[in-house]
């Protein structure tokens, strides 16, 4: 138990990898703080991507939470009417199959572990999604400059010459 436990923790700590990349916060860190806010309280206490979704980020790993979840969920079901079949929660006497409490027991697991994971995912990665974004459209548009040729016109609306233009943004 205490290797699975291991196991687990670094296949946690390696995707909730808070880092984003520059393509990612373009891509997925367009949201407003409301967005942010709000995703992150909806994503905490229901779960199961919607507070990703509010963020405009199912497709990047909204929908692994929607899956997660269900698939624990599904196995928590399976395993729990496996014991009422088996009248096990009703008789004291009678000893329960360990196959269907170990599906009742790993259900419940992946469903509090995604659920873990959705939350710091929703509210970490989100936040750094979100910075690394207005970094980035804020360098774009102080450090660029533009250079365009431009059409000239007379008192006649006709065009008599080009213009050059030269503009920088600080």
């Amino acid at each position: 138990m205490k290797n699975l436990m291991i196991v687990l923790f670094i296949t946690f700590s390696g995707v909730v990898y808070s880092g984003v990349s520059d393509a990612a916060a373009l891509k997925y860190g367009k949201m407003t703080q409301g967005q942010y806010v709000t995703g992150g309280i909806v994503g905490s206490s229901v779960g199961f991507g919607i507070g990703h979704a509010i963020q405009g980020r199912y497709g990047d790993r909204g929908w692994i939470f929607t899956l997660g979840k269900s698939v624990g969920l599904g196995l928590s079901i399976a395993g729990v009417a496996g014991l009422s079949d088996s009248n096990c929660l009703n008789n004291d006497d009678i000893e329960c199959e360990s196959d269907d409490l170990t599906l009742t027991g790993v259900g419940y697991a992946m469903m509090i572990g995604v659920h873990i994971w959705e939350v710091v995912d929703v509210w970490i990665r989100g936040k750094n999604l979100r910075q690394r974004n207005l970094e980035l459209s804020k360098s774009s548009v102080r450090n660029s400059f533009n250079f365009a040729f431009v059409p000239t016109m007379n008192s006649n609306k006709k065009i008599d010459g080009l213009g050059a233009g030269l503009s920088f943004n600080f």
